[in-house]
């Protein structure tokens, strides 16, 4: 018995991390498309970011505590820095 309610937890568990990300990525891609940003596929989204915007994606990243938080700060920070302020988040 406590096996079968230790499995049910554990896929509860898994879903609602799937369901988490899933929203994280939805929620990236529409602060991303609010801020006029031209999306180049599902892999690959080439954008221009601004303080508003990296400020938005950095406030969003920490509430939700992902683990994916320092990789989208390094990204947005990689944004402010460039030249042309073009960066690419395909590995997120």
């Amino acid at each position: 018995m406590f096996i079968i309610h230790h499995r049910k937890k554990l896929l509860i568990k898994f879903i609602h991390c799937y369901i988490a990300r899933l929203y994280i990525v939805v929620k990236i891609k529409y602060l991303l498309k609010i801020n006029g940003v031209v999306s180049m596929g599902f892999k690959q989204i080439n954008f221009r970011i601004d303080d508003k915007l990296a400020d938005e994606l950095r406030t969003f990243a920490f509430e939700r505590k992902t683990s994916q938080t320092a990789l989208i700060c390094k990204y947005i920070e990689e944004g402010l820095n460039k030249d042309k302020n073009q960066t690419n988040l395909d590995e997120i």
